[in-house]
C-alpha cells in the first residue's frame, strides 16, 4: 500500500477511497437529481426509478459486484421498487434481502471481510444510530446526528477491524465527522 492508503487506514477512513456503497448512494443522488430536470422522466417518476435502478445495476456490474456495492444497489433498488408499488419501505428489511440474496447466491461471503465490514456498519447505523442520537440529543441536530452515524459505524466496525487488520482506529469517530 502506498502512502496515502496508510495515512487513509490509520484514520478509519479508507471506505472513501474504496469502491463502496456510499458510491451508490452519490450515484443515486446524482441521478434522482438529473431526472428532476429531464422533462420525460422528472413528470414520470415510475420510469426514473426504473432507469435509476438499470444504472445501479450497470455500476454493481464494472464494480465487479462486490459486496458493499452490491448491498447498497439491492437495498436502494428495494426502495424504489417499493415507492414504485406504493408499499412502505423498511430499511431493515431491505439489509436483510440484501443478504439473503448475496448468500443465497455466494454463502462464502459470509466469510468475507467486506461482507462482514458493510453489513456490519449498515446493522449498526440502523439500529444503533437512533439510540445514540437519543443519548446526545442536547446537542444541535447539524452535530447530534453525524456524530450518531459515525459512532454507530465506528462501534460496528472496531472488533472486525482489529480481526481482520489488526488494529482499532482511535480517530476514526472523528475523521469520519469530516470526511462523510
Amino acid at each position: 500500500p502506498s502512502q496515502w492508503e496508510l495515512i487513509f487506514q490509520d484514520a478509519g477512513v479508507m471506505h472513501i477511497l474504496a469502491i463502496s456503497g456510499l458510491h451508490v448512494g452519490i450515484i443515486a443522488a446524482a441521478l434522482f437529481f438529473v431526472s428532476k430536470f429531464i422533462p420525460f422522466f422528472g413528470s414520470r417518476k415510475n420510469w426514473s426509478y426504473i432507469i435509476i435502478i438499470v444504472f445501479l445495476l450497470g455500476y454493481a456490474a464494472i464494480a465487479g459486484f462486490r459486496p458493499s456495492v452490491s448491498r447498497a444497489t439491492i437495498m436502494f433498488s428495494t426502495m424504489l421498487i417499493a415507492g414504485y408499488v406504493n408499499r412502505p419501505y423498511h430499511l431493515s428489511n431491505s439489509l436483510y434481502l440484501a443478504a439473503l440474496i448475496l448468500l443465497f447466491y455466494q454463502p462464502l461471503l459470509l466469510f468475507d471481510a467486506g461482507f462482514l465490514l458493510s453489513f456490519t456498519v449498515t446493522f449498526f447505523i440502523i439500529f444503533l444510530k437512533p439510540i445514540i442520537e437519543e443519548r446526545i440529543s442536547f446537542l444541535p441536530s447539524f452535530i447530534s446526528q453525524p456524530l450518531a452515524v459515525s459512532a454507530a459505524a465506528w462501534l460496528g466496525v472496531a472488533p472486525l477491524s482489529a480481526y481482520f487488520f489488526y488494529k482499532i482506529s482511535n480517530i476514526a469517530l472523528l475523521s469520519n465527522l469530516i470526511v462523510v
